[in-house]
């Protein structure tokens, strides 16, 4: 029964992305993460769609799920012109996350057709707990040429795990300079 609940979600978001990608623009940023991601979208000024959810892990992007299912659809239009992924907070024990991330990426850029597709990687918060995951974000980076990094270090904390909103208005003007490289 749950499994049969779990196909129809994908089924619906499915539909529910050929729908939406259909009405995307051209030069627009996907956005794609957990609620940090989906806190930043609206700081940034260019064209985006915002594909996420609060607590989400890496695997929730996968092929089968319906995060996976409407990025990966955003991503076949052809008009996306960069990723900005702020994940990683609900993996700190995910073993393998660094595959995972390089896996969800390469996916990605294939999704777009696109192998030099521009991924701006939001580093996550520096948190001991999440130690391994910016050092996931740091060495996909270093072995990228063609992804960014973007610090959220050094900004207040509106909780354990969100930035204020003066730091999601600086994270985002990062996000921008990064898009106009």
């Amino acid at each position: 029964r749950e499994d049969q609940r779990g196909e129809e979600r994908c089924r619906l978001a499915g539909v529910l992305a050929v729908l939406l990608a259909l009405s995307l623009q051209a030069d627009t940023v996907l956005v794609a993460g957990q609620s940090n991601a989906v806190l930043l979208g609206p700081f940034l000024s260019s064209p985006r769609i915002v594909i996420g959810a609060s607590g989400a892990p890496i695997r929730a992007f996968g092929p089968q799920t319906p995060l996976g299912i409407a990025a990966d659809a955003a991503l076949a239009t052809r008009r996306i012109r960069a990723v900005v992924y702020w994940q990683g907070e609900s993996d700190s024990t995910t073993p393998d996350y660094r595959v995972r991330l390089r896996e969800l990426l390469t996916r990605w850029r294939t999704a777009a057709q696109n192998p030099t597709l521009p991924i701006i990687l939001v580093r996550v918060l520096n948190l001991p707990a999440l130690r391994a995951i910016r050092e996931a974000q740091e060495a996909f980076v270093n072995n990228d040429a063609h992804a960014i990094l973007i610090s959220t270090d050094g900004y207040q904390l509106r909780d354990e795990a969100h930035l204020t909103t003066e730091g999601y208005r600086v994270v985002a003007a990062r996000v921008e300079a990064a898009l106009k490289r």
